[in-house]
């Protein structure tokens, strides 16, 4: 019985193989061209004595991977260890945290003042946003540039001296920072159609979650014509809230607080998540794509 014993320096690879086969073997045509013994005084025995012998190159392709493997490798500033990156000693950057609520579902709600002949016309002068865990991230009052004519104080809450302040942000920053946050998160609100339209921006259908037009939150009216059909129309925050939340806001004689309508879109949201999350994969599933809007809703969801 033969015993085989391994030896490290070989190649066990098939790529170590064929780098080994390469660097050590003649072709079959060499060795056949050759078919007399070679002898000491034979001038071309004097010429293969000066070549390495076979096995040689190999060696030093090993201490080369040798070399390689014991040698430090460097994957920048951020890993000062110098461990490879799937080392278990390494330490996960920022950027590779696993995502949470908190980075996916956000919160908006603004507010309007009144702008253009009688303020007829709607501007967004204050945003609010925020996280899923119920934090304000953003909530500032921005800088209409035209003039205001009907600030909606009893309303809004919103007086002049709120715009024209420090406090107040140019509407071209606000919505970077909207922006900025809301790309590729889900965006939860009540009739967000008209606080889009206010910043002026766009946000995916498929990614909106609005409490105003999600059906089981919205009531049904019967046809006059034919009392056999009916359609929905949207309820407004006030009675959706006290209804499946059993709070009060909104309160009469009080102007609207943005941060308290926007958690409470928030709250309605997750009380439905699970089946509102359903409602929307359906909704894709049977979508058509169309024609992207200006701003607001950047593709309308099937009727």
């Amino acid at each position: 019985m033969s015993i085989c014993v391994f030896d490290p320096e070989m190649p066990t690879t098939p790529v170590e193989k064929t780098v080994y086969k390469q660097l050590n073997f003649q072709s079959s045509d060499d060795a056949s061209s050759s078919t007399a013994p070679l002898t000491p005084q034979s001038p071309s025995a004097e010429s293969r004595e000066d070549q390495p012998q076979r096995g040689v190159t190999w060696n030093k392709y090993n201490q080369n991977r040798r070399r390689m493997r014991n040698k430090p490798r460097n994957f920048g500033p951020r890993n000062t260890e110098m461990r490879p990156y799937h080392s278990p000693t390494h330490v996960s950057p920022p950027h590779d945290r696993p995502m949470t609520k908190n980075d996916i579902y956000f919160a908006l709600d603004c507010e309007m003042v009144g702008v253009g002949p009688e303020g007829l016309e709607s501007a967004v002068a204050r945003v609010t946003l925020c996280n899923w865990a119920e934090e304000v991230i953003l909530d500032t009052f921005v800088k209409v540039p035209v003039e205001v004519t009907d600030y909606r104080t009893f309303v809004s809450g919103i007086e002049a001296k709120d715009l024209k302040g420090d406090r107040a942000v140019p509407l071209k920053d606000v919505q970077d920072m909207v922006q900025k946050t809301l790309h590729g998160k889900i965006l939860i609100g009540h009739a967000l159609e008209n606080d889009l339209k206010a910043l002026q921006i766009t946000h995916p259908w498929h990614d909106t979650r609005d409490s105003a037009i999600y059906p089981p939150f919205m009531q049904e009216v019967p046809d006059l014509e034919d009392s056999s059909k009916s359609s929905l129309r949207p309820r407004k925050l006030k009675e959706l809230v006290k209804d499946r939340l059993g709070n009060d806001i909104q309160e009469l004689g009080k102007a609207h607080d943005p941060v308290e309508d926007a958690l409470s879109a928030l709250r309605l949201y997750k009380t439905e998540r699970l089946q509102w999350e359903q409602f929307v994969v359906q909704k894709v599933a049977a979508a058509k794509v169309q024609e992207p809007r200006p701003y607001g809703l950047e593709i309308m969801p099937p009727a």
